[in-house]
This record gives structure tokens, sequence and C-alpha cells, in this order.
């Protein structure tokens, strides 16, 4: 297990760190934080949760949540992803001032970004935030991209899916009911999951079945399903569409744990059965699992003090841990 937020010159992290993603190959770990001082080349004065992208093989950690003008979000920033060759981080804000709130009820609470690490050009995705709608809170998994940035995705919880071309630049709606929307490497395939069925696919409702939806011929196969047994929080897809990582309750025991599954045979690997290491945190930021492409390595959030040595800060952390060689 390693921590990965700390940049260099800096011991520890002075505020929580959460909501992280990894590339699918493992290299780069994109996380929301409310430390102020992670990235010592940039000055965070806005008093709100930052985006940060941390690159483990240099061990850089950059802050990549900037407006396109330059300048600092006024509002926390939330939800991010990192496409699976590191060039593109997405995420959400919560309301820009300087965009219009369109007409109708709670319209535009949140706005999706796509920001490219190379160029440093951060690009607004508002349609995904405002649909055509009246979207409430409209909690934006993502925008998750895939490498080279060949389509964006974003899930609007019960007012939709949607996806942009990020060559035409054209959105359309996505013909998907569920959440948790990964795309696959090469942007041709989208897997979700839903415990609703899918057109033309004969699964069980009310449990996770896992789907692939195929955007070329516009087809839906279930992959998987979780088993019934488990009391769970589903928080991620890998971009292969292997491996769920689920924060969840194991009967007979009551302990939290953090479990990677095949959805292929249904075998799991407990981070702590197998590796020691429980559940922890507060809420929603307990665990927060998210896997590598090749369900090889993972990242999460703990309060855990233990886990790494020298961890004073007393604050959620976002770790890495090694799961295959």
């Amino acid at each position: 297990v390693s921590a990965v937020q700390a940049a260099d010159g800096v011991t520890e992290a002075d505020g929580a760190s959460h909501h992280p993603r990894i590339s699918a190959d493992g290299r780069f770990v994109v996380f929301v934080s409310d430390a102020a001082n992670l990235d010592p080349a940039t000055t965070d004065s806005n008093g709100r949760a930052d985006i940060y992208l941390h690159d483990r093989e240099s061990g850089t950690t950059t802050r990549v949540s900037f407006a396109p003008d330059g300048t600092q979000h006024a509002w926390h920033s939330l939800e991010p992803s990192v496409s699976d060759d590191g060039t593109l981080v997405g995420y959400a804000t919560y309301r820009e001032p300087e965009i219009p709130v369109r007409s109708g009820p709670q319209r535009g609470l949140f706005t999706g970004w796509i920001h490219d690490v190379e160029t440093g050009v951060t690009t607004l995705l508002a349609e995904f935030s405002f649909a055509d709608q009246d979207v409430g809170v409209c909690a934006i998994y993502g925008p998750r991209v895939a490498a080279g940035g060949s389509i964006a995705v974003a899930d609007c919880g019960p007012n939709g899916a949607f996806q942009m071309d990020r060559t035409t630049t054209d959105i359309s709606t996505l013909p998907v009911s569920g959440n948790f929307l990964t795309p696959s490497p090469e942007g041709d395939r989208i897997y979700f999951a839903s415990m609703e069925a899918a057109p033309d696919v004969d699964s069980e409702q009310g449990v996770w079945n896992i789907f692939v939806y195929d955007r070329a011929t516009g087809g839906f196969q279930q992959i998987g399903e979780l088993d019934q047994g488990w009391q769970l929080d589903l928080w991620s897809i890998s971009s292969n569409g292997h491996y769920l990582g689920v924060v969840a309750v194991a009967e007979p025991e009551s302990f939290h744990d953090m479990v990677v599954v095949d959805v292929r045979d249904g075998s799991t690997v407990s981070l702590a059965r197998d590796f020691d290491v429980p559940a922890s945190g507060d809420g929603e930021d307990r665990g927060r699992l998210d896997l590598q492409g090749d369900g090889a390595a993972a990242t999460f959030t703990s309060d855990l003090a233990d886990l790494v040595e020298g961890d004073t800060n007393d604050k959620n952390d976002v770790f890495v841990i090694q799961l295959q060689e």
C-alpha cells in the first residue's frame, strides 16, 4: 500500500483527500482534495475542494481544476476521472457564476469539464449538466473519458446519460439506464451497472447487473451480476469490463470491506481478508474503490493512520494497493 497525494517537498496533505480514480495502466491517480498544499507550483486560495493528478512514475502531483481562463473555480470541484492514457481529466463543479442558468427549477446545478493535461486547456461541457430536462441535483459521475479523448460520457442519474464526441463536439443521449458508465479504452463500448433489464436482454431485476453497450451496433449484452448476498456500494467498473470495485458488508461478518469482483466467474479479492486493509472513512468517503484497467491495482480512501509510515495528518487520504504482480 502506498499513499499517492504528497507532492515534492510536501510531507502530508493539510486537508482531506477523497474520490480517487486510477488510469487503466495504474500510472495516474486523480482525486479530490480540500488541501491547499499539494501543488506548490500553484496558489490554492479559493477555499474550495480541487482536483489533483498524481503521477506515480514521476512522483509529481499537479492541480488540474481551473476555469478556461486559467483562474480558480469559484465552487467545489468533484467526481473526477482520468482517461486511460492519463492525458485528460474529467470532473464536475457546482455551477460557475459566469455560466447562465437555464429556466426551470434547479437547472444547471452542476457543470462538466474536460481538462487537457498536456495543453493545460479546460473545455466546458455544459450540456452534460443542463440536458433538456429539469435535472434537479444531477450527479455527474465523471465525465469519464476514453483514451485519446475520443468520447466522454456522463451519468445524470434518473435524467439519463450523455455522450460527447470530442472530434465533432456533438452531444447526444445514450440509450442506457444505469450508473458507473465506463468507456472502453477505444471508446467503442460503454460498460454500466443497472438494477433494471437492458433492452433485449433477459436479466434478473433488483440486483446489480453489469452490461456493455456497443456504440456501433446499438446492442446490449449482460456480462455479469453481483451476488445477492452482498450488502454493497458499487463504486467502479474497470475499463475492460471484467472487474467491479465494491465497498461491502459481507455476511455473516459485520465489518465493511473493499472487494474486487471478477464478473466473469464471480471470484473475489478482499482487501480486508487478503491484504489486511479494512474499509475506513466517514459516510460516502468510506473506501471509494477504483480499479486499474486489468484489475492489478486499485485506489481507495481511508482515514486509517497505520497503512503507511508517517501518516499523522488525521485526515482521509488516498492510497494505491497492488493486487497482482
